[in-house]
């Protein structure tokens, strides 16, 4: 797909929803936006998303997905859906127990950098 993994983080988020500010986008991916920024002008320019200032406030960055980003979807789970089936058969776990033990991993990783930083 020409996708580097970050990339398709990202444009996994926005699957789920569109139009966040990249600081949305940041705090559901765990990256600052010196990270992010890159990443979605790499996005801008292979024509998945396209991004705007707010009008109210133009530090505000919204991204959304254009219609090329939004078809990619389909294609991309054409591919990844037979390989999380494999993965998630290899762990003997179903798939909404790993989710819920993976979130509860990133919240504790979370906490703990904040506790390091106080």
């Amino acid at each position: 797909m020409n996708l580097t993994y970050p990339q398709f983080l990202v444009l996994s988020v926005l699957w789920d929803e569109d139009g966040l500010q990249v600081n949305e986008i940041g705090k559901r991916l765990y990256l600052d936006s010196g990270t992010l920024t890159p990443l979605l002008k790499k996005l801008e320019a292979m024509n998945y998303v396209k991004r705007q200032r707010g009008t109210v406030d133009e530090r505000t960055v919204y991204v959304e997905l254009t219609y090329p980003g939004k078809s990619l979807q389909s294609k991309v789970q054409d591919v990844i859906t037979p390989i999380d089936e494999k993965f998630i058969e290899s762990l003997k776990i179903k798939a909404p127990d790993l989710n819920h033990s993976l979130s509860q991993l990133l919240e504790s990783i979370e906490m703990l950098k904040k506790d390091l930083t106080k």
